[in-house]
């Protein structure tokens, strides 16, 4: 038959020692944690001073987006006449950033190119890289003016819709 293992019975000193080494480790966990909450602070400060660069490289970015856009628009308007010209229509004005505000229909737009001739107006929005949706976009916008024929531009054609 085999013998059994009997486990040491608890004295004064054993209890004793086993008290001193929960205390060491629940001292060295109290210093663990202490350092844990200082690094957490730390990378919530530094996670402030993350977002406060993402939200102004996100507003110099959109003027950069602006200003290429304005380029984009500069671009295309000493060509612009020349290319309706040649499609029959006769533009005798040309403005840039006409800002539309008519409180009383609630209508407010700003347009980038308007072309003038008479009681004939032609309203240009200019796009880099226009999507399908900022074409949709356009268009509803405009279904309250009721246009009777609208174009698209783009590079170096103009297409009617």
């Amino acid at each position: 038959m085999a013998q059994t293992k009997t486990a040491k019975k608890p004295n004064f000193d054993s209890v004793w020692a086993a008290l001193q080494e929960v205390s060491a480790m629940q001292k060295e966990n109290a210093k663990r944690q202490k350092e844990t909450d200082r690094l957490i602070k730390e990378n919530a400060k530094r996670q402030e001073e993350t977002d406060r660069i993402v939200k102004n490289n996100a507003k110099e970015i959109g003027k950069l987006g602006g200003r290429f856009g304005e380029m984009i628009e500069y671009m295309v308007v000493p060509n612009l006449l020349a290319k309706f010209h040649e499609l029959g229509f006769i533009f005798e004005k040309i403005h840039q950033q006409t800002s539309i505000k008519d409180t009383k229909n609630n209508i407010f737009a700003e347009i980038d190119i308007t072309l003038e001739n008479g009681d004939k107006v032609m309203i240009i929005e200019v796009k880099s890289k226009p999507t399908a949706e900022d074409i949709k976009i356009i268009l509803n916008a405009w279904k309250k003016s009721e246009p009777t024929r609208i174009f698209t531009m783009t590079t170096g054609s103009i297409l009617e819709l």
